[in-house]
């Protein structure tokens, strides 16, 4: 499984929802139609678990969008002092694109 795999992020948020995995350390939490986890278990500490919760708030509370950079290109761009470099532009809408499909 590779890092960042939404099923490793949903395998260890019930883990860490429920103290344990999932309240059963013989059987490991299954979502429909995922396979079975391997065997090997990993306990978190509650200091890990609290540095994780601590990642997530700041995460959350992170907006999608940074409205004084947006502010700032857009005052630029009304007083005609923002050049954009179009292909630049195409190249960064690729690789980001490319890079979600991953």
């Amino acid at each position: 499984m590779k890092s960042g795999d939404k099923g490793s992020i949903v395998y260890l948020e019930a883990y860490m929802k429920n103290g344990q995995n999932g309240g059963s350390a013989k059987h490991p939490v299954r979502h429909a139609g995922e396979r079975s986890l391997p065997a090997d278990m990993v306990k978190i500490s509650d200091r890990t678990r609290d540095i994780i919760n601590k990642a997530w708030e700041i995460v959350d509370a992170t907006p999608e969008i940074r409205q004084e950079m947006v502010g700032h290109f857009k005052r630029k761009m009304e007083a005609g002092n923002c050049t954009v470099k179009s292909d630049q532009v195409a190249e960064k809408m690729l690789k980001e694109f490319l890079l979600d499909g991953l």
